[in-house]
Parts: C-alpha cells; structure tokens; sequence
C-alpha cells in the first residue's frame, strides 16, 4: 500500500500541535511561505527580501542591511524546528543554514508492518496493556529528558551570561495594535545580537538550570497623551536586582518608532552588552559553575579595557598573560583567539609595545583554530580582515570580502563599524561607504568617536576644502600617533596653513621620524589606498 504524500497542511498542523511555535503566527507564516515555494518549485528563488515583503508585511524599500528581521526569525525557525524534530516520532524539518530550502522527511518506523496476532486470553491481553503502558512511561521520560536537553543545549548558553528578552507589553490604549510590541521586540533583539558575548534569547525558554549569569529583559510601552514612553529594565533573575533602567520618551504617538527611538533602542544593547556594559560586568561578580568559563569571559573584558583611550603598556601586558593563560589552562573560546589575534597584529602596525617574537605567525595560527571552531565568528572574522589588511601585498579581493561580510553580519555594533570603517577607506579606498558606516556608528555610540574622527579626516582631505579639512583634522588626538601627526601635518601644507607644522615636526622627530624622507617612508609602509597614499606623500614632500 502506497504511502499518503503529505500536504502542506498537514505538516503544519503537526508543527501546531507540538506547540513549539507557541502563539507566534509570524513563524507558522514563516513556515507555510518556504513550504509553499518549494513546493512549487521555486525554492531557489526565495531571498530575503521577499520573505520581508511578502511574509514579514515590511515595505517595499526594505533594506536587509538595516533591518535584520529576516535573519532573526530565520534564525529562531532553525531553533523552533530543532527543538520539534527532538519529539517528533513522525517528521524531521531542517533547514539547512545560509539557505531557505526547507526539507521534510519522514521518521523511519521501527515495528513490523506485518498483522497483528490475536490474543488468547484475558491474561496476554492484560499484560501487553501492562508492557504498553511502561514502555509509553519509559518512552516519554527519554523523549522528555532529549527535549528538555536540546531545549536547553540550543538555546541557552553555558558559557557566556544569558539574556531573556521578554515581550514588549502595552500599557494603556492604544490604535497601534500588537505590532508596536513585536516592532519594539524585533529593534531591541536585533540591537542585541550584535553582541555575540552576550547570549541573546527570547520566546519561552528556560535557562535557570544552566550555570551562567541569567538575566531579563523588560520592555514596557506606557501609553499617555503626554507622556508616552518605553521602559527597558535588565534584572538578574536569582536575586531580582535591577541592574540597568532606561526611559525612551516618544514625541509622536501616531508613530512610536521614529528612527530617534530605533536608535535609542540600539543604544540600550550598545551600553549594556558590550563588553564594557553593565550586563558584563555583573556577571563576572555572580556565580558560575565551570571556572574556566569565568576566567575566559575576565581576560575578554580585561582586553576590552586595555583596548580604551586611557590604556597603558601594562594593561596591555596584564590581558594578553591572562588570554594566554587560558588558552594554555584548555579554553576553546573562538572569541578569546581572535582577540588575542587583534592584541599581536596591534605589535604588528606599531600600535602596542611587542609582546611577543614572530606576532604574524602566532595571528595565523590562532586563526586557524578558531576558523575550525566558529569561522563567522565577528572576532575571528575582524582579526581575519586585519590580517589581510597586513599583509605585503594585500589581497585586495579577499580584504574586501572579509570587510563587507563583517559589516553586514554587526550593522549596528558601533565597535565592529569603526574596524569596517577604517579598512574601508584607508586600506580598500570605498570612502562612500566608509563615511555611511561610520556615520552610522556615531549616531550608536559615540564613546569611540575620536576613532571615526580619522574617516571624517581623510574623506575631508581628499573631497573637501583644504582649510575645511584642517578643521576637521584637529579634532585628532592620539598620543604618540605618527599617522595622527602625519595627517595634521599633510593637511596643514594642503591648507597652507603654518601655525602649528613647527609642533608637529617636532612631535615627529621626538619619535624617530626627523624629515620628509622617514615621513614618506611611513606612508608607503602603512599601504594605504593608492589615492590617499598619493595625496598624503605629496604634501608630505612639501613640507618646509
């Protein structure tokens, strides 16, 4: 007897049934949308702009680079279907990642198709029932125990802090409608994600028995004529310490997210999850279960610090013993190898004082064991873009892509954007693209502003007025920094202006470079861009 072919249907309503998708239409839509294109064939087709406009309801001029819905409720589907696949006796739903082609297969029946044999008295039949009732008990607890496993294992994290968002609630009334919650939901999920050390979830998940520092957050809408606002509170669950709160005033009730509140939300990730955030400094005080998680997570919040404006030689020697450390004492952390990648190419571009022989060697290595852990990790690809970057001559093309894919991964991680934006103009010459981004970063965080800076200042010396770049040019401040100098000085020149090259020369000489020769020599060695390189070592020649 053939088998029944099933419909879309009917697997959706065993998707249904499971109660994996809990009362999330947008992901039942979500699932019905794929099994519908590849049924007719076009599942080749799909992209993640059609999903947008055709299942997500976005308009017309969505922009996947901004708006990273499509990959936030990819990312939760893949998630969802495990967690069905782990008790379904009858389907198996993947969906492979990097693609929208949805797989349907039946689970393999493991008894006999053959008749059933009749029974012969009260007595066989009473102890089958008996037999069939312990194995239902048995078969539950296991297929239980596995759910509850992956349910735990895919979701929750044991070994960064976890961080719940829960469900945007309404406050009072209003014409809105519940896609202002889910609206708020997606800004702040997608503000957070671009923070990967933090671990970011949502929907009904439990992760109060793994071990790291689990933390809430909720966001409130309270609706008033005057006075409408968003609450965001984060609260560490075991104690129920408030550890972060914030007010988002809205001006305009007929439109709550106005780009100003979109990023004021995106904000809130940037204070909280980065590593200099609050989240991560709680958790280092709370408990952990497994040491050498702990002392992973210090080292990267100890390399976040050493990597500010007021660092020091010795904070910089205290986080790469710490990161070596660990790694020697068996941590496997992809992030900790490819922030210690960026702490040697640091040594390389004469940033840091030398920590230690052969930085290039000991950077490759570190990435290869990284890249076989987790290759798109961001740490792992930012230090692989500054490799390529270092490298004599560079490959153009293969920094290229490391960059944009960088960028498009975190577009709204203000520290990512400032590395993406300074390769972008300085080493692959995109000086459009380099601005945009690094606009955007400053409107995120402007902690680090002083870094962007250097975008302002050689997209100004090469596009603008040369008395209106010496402007900008003053706004760098870098101890010590011989680009930073070189750049005042080249721009100086350009803009005739004389008033302070005296100053810079001086600076200059008292960190071995005494004339236009070594200040050319620098340039060319930095391998810059052949249009900035050009104009930077002519103005250079001209100094007097």
């Amino acid at each position: 007897m053939k088998q029944r072919i099933l419909s879309i249907e009917d697997v959706l309503d065993q998707v249904t049934t499971s109660r994996v998708f809990g009362s999330s239409n947008r992901q039942l839509n979500l699932l019905r949308y794929l099994l519908s294109e590849k049924q007719a064939g076009r599942e080749k087709q799909i992209s993640g702009y059609k999903i947008a406009i055709e299942v997500l309801g976005r308009p017309k001029d969505f922009d996947n680079n901004a708006d990273s819905i499509v990959r936030v409720e990819m990312h939760r589907l893949r998630k969802n279907l495990v967690l069905f696949n782990a008790d379904s006796k009858a389907l198996n739903i993947t969906i492979p990642k990097a693609s929208y082609d949805v797989c349907v297969t039946k689970t393999p029946t493991t008894l006999s198709q053959g008749k059933r044999p009749p029974l012969s008295s009260f007595f066989i039949a009473l102890s089958l029932i008996t037999i069939c009732v312990l194995s239902a008990v048995l078969i539950y607890k296991i297929i239980f125990r596995a759910h509850k496993t992956a349910h735990i294992s895919h979701l929750c994290s044991q070994e960064i802090p976890n961080l719940l968002l829960l469900p945007t609630r309404i406050i009072g009334s209003t014409q809105l409608g519940k896609e202002v919650g889910l609206t708020i939901d997606n800004h702040l999920q997608t503000g957070f994600i671009q923070y990967p050390l933090i671990n970011t979830i949502s929907g009904e998940v439990n992760c109060t028995r793994v071990e790291p520092p689990l933390y809430h957050l909720k966001a409130e809408v309270f609706m008033a004529p005057q006075n409408t606002f968003v609450s965001v509170i984060i609260q560490y669950v075991d104690t129920r310490q408030i550890i972060f709160s914030e007010k988002i005033y809205i001006q305009n009730q007929k439109n709550i997210l106005t780009e100003s509140t979109s990023i004021a939300l995106y904000k809130i990730a940037a204070k909280t999850a980065h590593l200099n955030g609050v989240v991560s400094h709680d958790a280092i005080q709370r408990p952990w279960q497994d040491s050498i998680y702990k002392t992973t997570y210090e080292c990267l919040i100890k390399a976040s610090k050493a990597t500010s404006l007021a660092n020091t030689p010795d904070r910089d020697k205290e986080a790469v013993n710490c990161m070596e450390a660990a790694i020697d004492s068996g941590s496997i952390s992809p992030d900790l190898y490819g922030t210690l990648a960026h702490f040697y190419l640091n040594q390389v571009a004469g940033y840091q004082t030398p920590f230690t022989k052969s930085p290039i060697e000991k950077v490759e290595k570190l990435l290869i064991q990284a890249e076989m852990i987790a290759p798109l990790n961001p740490r792992v690809l930012s230090s692989r873009a500054r490799l390529e970057s270092e490298r004599v001559p560079i490959n153009l093309e293969r920094l290229q892509f490391f960059v944009y894919a960088l960028e498009r991964q975190q577009p709204f991680n203000p520290h990512t954007l400032i590395l993406t934006s300074h390769l972008a103009g300085y080493k692959i010459g995109d000086w459009e693209f380099a601005k945009k981004i690094s606009d955007r970063a400053k409107k995120l965080d402007r902690t680090d502003s002083y870094l962007l800076y250097y975008i302002d200042a050689g997209y100004d010396f090469l596009f603008a007025d040369p008395q209106d770049a010496y402007l900008t040019m003053q706004k760098l401040y870098f101890r010590g920094s011989v680009i930073t100098l070189l750049l005042k000085l080249a721009s100086a020149n350009k803009a005739d202006d004389t008033s302070h090259t005296q100053h810079y020369k001086q600076e200059l000489a008292s960190l071995g470079y005494p004339d236009n020769a070594s200040y050319i020599a620098f340039i060319k060695k930095r391998q810059y861009e052949p249009v900035i390189s050009k104009e930077l070592i002519k103005w250079l020649a001209a100094t007097k």
